[in-house]
């Protein structure tokens, strides 16, 4: 089931904030500060594959769409139209 990106960033709030109330114990600081670096590069991994999944999708239509254009009708001898249907 995918996060949210707005549930991601109000982690990521939620995190800062117990940062901030750990200022003075660097070690328990960090902790948050590393959880935050973790959600950042999981929103940023997401929106990467997501347009690569785009791009990927956009080609293969315009492909398709390159192999239609070449398409020439197919001649049978005898039938009266392009359609399946015509006999």
């Amino acid at each position: 089931m995918p996060v949210s990106d707005h549930k991601m960033i109000q982690k990521m709030i939620h995190e800062l904030e117990k940062a901030a109330a750990h200022i003075d114990q660097p070690s328990r600081m960090r902790e948050h500060i590393r959880a935050v670096q973790l959600l950042a590069e999981l929103l940023l991994e997401d929106g990467l594959e997501n347009s690569t999944k785009d791009q990927d999708v956009l080609a293969k239509v315009k492909e398709s769409q390159g192999k239609q254009e070449n398409h020439e009708p197919i001649d049978h001898d005898g039938a009266n139209g392009e359609s399946i249907f015509d006999f």
